[in-house]
């Protein structure tokens, strides 16, 4: 198994992968119910097949090349991505729809994310964090409530991040 290069674990209804070996270049897991897939740190892939999953969130790693992760659902971050150059097919994601495919808005969408529940909803995150159990608080902070937000706010007219990322910080 050291020595395991490329792995295909597609259409199998995985919930979940084992630790990766560290020479790993191409993983093929697509079609399953992965909600996360295991750490990428010490693994050199090249190219990952993850589209069709359950995935909330991709992080960037160096090697990369060539990455599927359309058809997941729940995708509300890529993390890392905004400036790479491989091949990244990313549409029929909530990401994907809400910065119209533009790969340049992922890194405003990541800051507006984190800063606008962090900065909003901070105390209701500290007392919930402390009441309620993980899912609940992953439930409550979904990317459909971004989206909600952004369709019923006054001061957004369209999807266009750019508007809404200047009103939003002169409130601060």
């Amino acid at each position: 198994m050291l020595s395991l290069q490329i792995l295909d674990c597609g259409n199998n209804q995985l919930t979940m992968l084992p630790p990766l070996n560290s020479r790993l270049t191409y993983l093929y897991c697509h079609n399953n119910e992965l909600t996360s897939l295991p750490s990428l740190h010490y693994v050199s892939l090249y190219t990952l097949d993850c589209r069709n999953n359950l995935l909330t969130s991709l992080t960037y790693r160096p090697s990369f090349e060539v990455v599927y992760c359309n058809e997941n659902n729940g995708l509300i971050s890529l993390t890392g991505f905004e400036n790479y150059f491989g091949f990244l097919e990313w549409s029929e994601t909530p990401i994907y729809d809400l910065l119209d495919g533009d790969q340049e808005n992922i890194i405003k969408f990541n800051w507006f994310r984190e800063h606008y529940f962090l900065s909003r909803l901070r105390k209701k995150f500290i007392s919930w964090m402390w009441k309620s159990r993980e899912e609940r608080i992953k439930e409550q902070f979904h990317y459909k409530h971004l989206i909600r937000f952004m369709e019923e706010s006054d001061d957004l007219e369209n999807t266009d991040l750019d508007p809404f990322l200047e009103n939003f910080c002169k409130c601060k």
